[in-house]
């Protein structure tokens, strides 16, 4: 069994390849001890480290992140939820970004695997913040 301290030395690793550095909490984590696992550990630190939306292009600076739908739920006192959906099919990857809160969810799952983890100081928190506005 996979266990905590792993996955967070794998999104870690993913993280320190991008040039990142950030917070994160690993809220949930179920290994099925396959390569799966460690691409959603890929995954979900690919997603920590996003400073832009589009397509990736090795000519620009940043980490991309393409999504394939952003939703809004703003209330009347200006807080706001934005759900995103970064990949499905493979990993299924998705974003809970919660204003009243300042804090990221990541949600990754494939197959028997699963992992949900949440931050509120990795650069993806500037990027969801810029897009609410």
């Amino acid at each position: 069994m996979t266990t905590t301290f792993e996955v967070f030395k794998k999104i870690q690793k993913k993280l320190a390849a991008l040039g990142t550095e950030c917070t994160f909490d690993i809220e949930r984590c179920e290994s099925d001890e396959s390569e799966c696992f460690d691409m959603l550990c890929a995954h979900v630190g690919h997603v920590l480290a996003a400073t832009r939306f589009d397509p990736p292009d090795e000519d620009e600076d940043g980490v991309a992140l393409d999504p394939l739908s952003i939703q809004t739920f703003k209330s009347d006192n200006g807080d706001y939820i934005l759900d995103i959906d970064v990949t499905v099919g493979g990993p299924t990857v998705s974003v809970r970004f919660e204003s009243r809160w300042g804090t990221a969810t990541i949600s990754a799952h494939w197959g028997a695997s699963h992992l949900v983890v949440s931050t509120k100081d990795a650069p993806l928190i500037d990027l969801l913040q810029w897009v609410s506005d």
